[in-house]
């Protein structure tokens, strides 16, 4: 069964993708690109397909097993008859001529701790839980999802088609796994554009989007959240435009922009904006070109423009006319007015700047560096038509939630850094030194010694936290109360990870130093690693085979792990008396609750897997007093059980709760963390 799942993960993040580039054959990019393209295009295939097997009602295994099975053909095939060669090139001198190179990719393989702290992982925030994977195992009952709220579904469906391989939604891990790449194939993009372009800017956006997205989103990096799904297929867009020839346009880019903006409309609705753009920008470039372009070929570009354009807004006609028809409902007008309580958009955006990590006066100097990129050409296109209008979609409509901003922060990183290099031409460029290698710094045998000591330090610090079981007692919580800041106020699963971060950053830079001190006694400068297709074909052949012998010994393990982890969602001591209870007795009836969690908890389930709103155990009470509270008491005629809070419990129904548990109709069978569990008696 993990094998399955270890296929279903492949085929979600390059299988259908590398198999269309190589059918495609558009203009040939390096490897990097070749990784990123292949990953993007096989989410946005997943869905296509899965859309389309679900509307025939044949999204089933052996469909899914059948189209694997032609895939893996094609790539042996393929890779047997053509000579495919992967190079792994590492030069020292070229990392030590330029260190802040050196350091960006050092970041951005830090943040693939993200990826390896994420293996075994399973859902347990509140969108990714109550909405995201419900709407992935409606999916996987080979069902098209309802409540949707008008939310597209490429995430959700590409999930389902991991528990459809393994036949269990029960194994949430590989679906979960894929979610820290949208960060680190962000990182890609950025790196891929300084080797193409030659241009430090790139970097310098590369290390503004680290420091934003970490101080805005860090908590959103692995959880199951869209936003930043859909901030990588926007900057993807993006990406895919600056690598066109203005004066030479090819047919099949315009299709993968095309695509690329596809994916993000498809991923999640603030993708429009992106989408808008690029479809644009190909019509101009077309208009622009069109006495160097065949008919044939405009003809081509705009029927599959029109066929894009249908197929991605397919998912929006049906649900808006599902939505007139009451058969499913938008929150949008809830979300983007109702919410703010008559508030005027500037309040709205001054509010939600201010509730941002670091405060207004830090978002203040980001759009500042972002508006002073306007003095650049080559970015001032970019900042006027997608940074600017993302911000201010986010401060007038979205701003009631910081979460809401992330499809903007590759845009903001790329402005900001635009934005510096404007200044830099303009004020600093004459005075500064051009400091081309290492050893133009003159670095002292000291100032290596402190910094390897400063790194040691920070390191210490580091697992002092990691290794802590109580970590409101570690040294970094200590020292920060004496400055008066409590770190123990900012979310512990942050810090960890902000921890681990800065430990390995500082690992691998110390590591770095001192092989430069060390480098005149190392007898290789250059490391160089050719591979064919062959070799690669057959290193993955050991590794699935391998895979499939640790998965017999290792599944049965695997799933009580990940069932265990999901009894702990919400509050495990109330679960841990509900799991009690139900082993000790039958219910037989629904449960009357406003405990959520409990529709998600595993063996509470309805006979066909559904969860939250859609589990037919459990009749859903509101959890927010801004809703108009209904009296659990009167739906109890077909119920056996209610689970509420004191909002309910201690609310004005409290006296009749209180006389029929004095006469007997109602039992008390626990009270926890402010929730009440009660046998209704018949």
């Amino acid at each position: 069964m993990a094998l399955l799942g270890l296929l279903a993960f492949f085929q979600i993040t390059f299988i259908p993708g590398y198999i269309f580039l190589n059918i495609l054959k558009p203009q040939k990019g390096n490897k990097l690109q070749t990784i990123v393209y292949s990953f993007s295009l096989s989410l946005l295939i997943n869905y296509f397909l899965i859309y389309f097997f679900t509307l025939i009602n044949c999204y089933r295994p052996c469909v899914i097993y059948t189209i694997l099975t032609v895939e893996i053909i094609y790539l042996i095939y393929f890779i047997m008859k053509r000579r495919i060669y992967f190079y792994v090139t590492f030069n020292t001198n070229a990392l030590e001529s330029n260190l802040f190179f050196t350091t960006a990719v050092l970041i951005t393989t830090v943040f693939f701790y993200f990826f390896i702290s994420n293996i075994n992982a399973v859902f347990n925030n509140w969108d990714p839980a109550f909405s995201w994977n419900r709407w992935a195992i409606d999916w996987y009952l080979n069902e098209i999802p309802s409540l949707t709220n008008l939310y597209p579904q490429l995430i959700p469906s590409n999930w389902s088609l991991t528990y459809m391989m393994m036949q269990t939604h029960h194994i949430q891990l590989f679906a979960k796994l894929i979610m820290p790449l949208f960060a680190i194939f962000t990182l890609f993009l950025f790196l891929d554009l300084y080797l193409k372009k030659k241009n430090i800017t790139y970097l310098s956006a590369l290390i503004i989007y680290i420091v934003v997205l970490l101080n805005y989103a860090l908590a959103f990096i692995k959880t199951g959240y869209a936003d930043i799904a859909v901030s990588f297929f926007s900057l993807l867009t993006l990406y895919a435009i600056l690598n066109t020839k203005e004066d030479n346009i090819n047919i099949k880019d315009m299709i993968l922009i095309i695509l690329f903006s596809s994916a993000a409309v498809l991923t999640k609705q603030i993708g429009w904006h992106i989408f808008i753009i690029s479809i644009g920008w190909v019509v101009w470039n077309l208009i622009k070109n069109r006495k160097k372009t065949t008919k044939t070929n405009i003809l081509l570009a705009v029927s599959m423009l029109i066929l894009i354009v249908l197929m991605t807004s397919s998912w929006y006609i049906v649900k808006i006319i599902e939505i007139n028809k009451g058969l499913d409902f938008s929150n949008l007008l809830f979300l983007t007015h109702d919410i703010y309580n008559g508030a005027a958009f500037i309040e709205r955006f001054i509010l939600g700047s201010g509730s941002l990590q670091g405060g207004t006066w830090f978002f203040a100097l980001l759009l500042l560096l972002s508006a002073i990129s306007f003095f650049n050409k080559k970015s001032r296109w970019v900042s006027i038509t997608i940074t600017f209008p993302l911000v201010l979609l986010w401060g007038f409509f979205f701003s009631y939630d910081r979460r809401n901003l992330i499809p903007s922060i590759p845009f903001i990183a790329y402005s900001c850094a635009f934005g510096i290099s404007s200044i830099y031409d303009r004020f600093l460029k004459r005075r500064a030194k051009d400091i081309r290698s290492i050893k133009d710094l003159h670095p002292s045998r000291l100032s290596l010694i402190s910094f390897i000591i400063l790194n040691a330090v920070i390191a210490a610090v580091g697992f002092t936290i990691i290794l802590n079981k109580n970590i409101q007692n570690s040294l970094i919580i200590w020292t920060s109360n004496i400055k008066g800041k409590p770190v123990g106020q900012f979310w512990n699963a942050q810090l960890i990870d902000l921890v681990a971060i800065t430990v390995l950053a500082s690992m691998f830079m110390a590591i770095f130093y001192i092989y430069l001190i060390l480098k005149k006694k190392l007898p290789y400068k250059n490391f160089y690693v050719k591979l064919s297709g062959k070799q690669i074909l057959a290193a993955f052949l050991v590794i699935m085979m391998s895979a499939s012998i640790v998965s017999y010994f290792y599944t049965g393990r695997l799933i009580s792990q990940q069932i265990e982890k999901q009894k702990l969602l919400g509050f495990p001591a109330i679960n841990n008396l509900l799991y009690r209870y139900k082993d000790r007795h039958e219910i037989d009836g629904k449960t009357i609750t406003d405990y959520y969690w409990v529709t998600v908890l595993p063996g509470f389930e309805d006979k066909n897997s559904k969860i939250f709103n859609e589990n037919s155990n459990f009749v859903i009470l509101s959890n927010s007093d801004s809703i108009p509270l209904v009296n659990p008491l009167d739906l109890i005629d077909d119920a056996s059980h209610l689970l509420i809070s004191d909002m309910y419990y201690n609310s004005k129904y409290s006296q009749q709760i209180q006389d029929k548990l004095t006469s007997g109709d109602l039992t008390l069978i626990f009270h926890k963390l402010g929730y009440h569990f009660l046998k209704i008696n018949k």
